[in-house]
């Protein structure tokens, strides 16, 4: 059911990372990217940037999707739904721990500069938390719904 608060949350949660297929994680300076940036604030030639996207976040960005659409399908299970939604936080957040991983094995020396990526990464681990809570609190209310019958 899309009218649900929860489900809105999920489908932000897809719309994030179709979107994630298309940005960068980051990027770093090469070491010679490092003397040429010198270079360039002395009106030299533009710097080297290395740009970093692996088969590995695509990987995972795609389970990410699958799994947050079949997590809008199961409205009726909400026990299942709040499960789904802890797997989807802990693969956005092995994702995020990647990216990071990523930045700091890459060749050169200079600093890593994140972008759109790695904030969509924080974004969805946040949607994640907020669609479990809607879910538990349904849940709860559907209890004591029952209970009163």
């Amino acid at each position: 059911m899309i009218q649900r608060i929860q489900s809105i949350f999920l489908f932000l949660i897809i719309t994030l990372s179709i979107v994630a297929f298309f940005v960068s994680f980051g990027e770093k300076l090469s070491n010679e990217g490092m003397n040429q940036l010198v270079l360039l604030a002395n009106g030299g030639s533009p710097a080297e940037i290395i740009h970093f996207q692996s088969i590995e976040l695509t990987f995972l960005n795609s389970a990410l999707l699958m799994l947050s659409f079949s997590t809008i399908l199961l409205f009726k299970n909400r026990i299942l739904q709040m499960r789904l939604c802890m797997i989807g936080s802990l693969l956005t957040l092995i994702m995020l721990v990647l990216v990071f991983y990523i930045a700091d094995s890459m060749p050169g020396s200079g600093l890593v500069h994140y972008q759109l990526g790695t904030y969509i990464l924080v974004l969805q681990l946040v949607l994640f938390f907020m669609a479990r809570k809607f879910i538990r609190k349904d849940e709860i209310m559907v209890r004591a719904a029952d209970r009163i019958r």
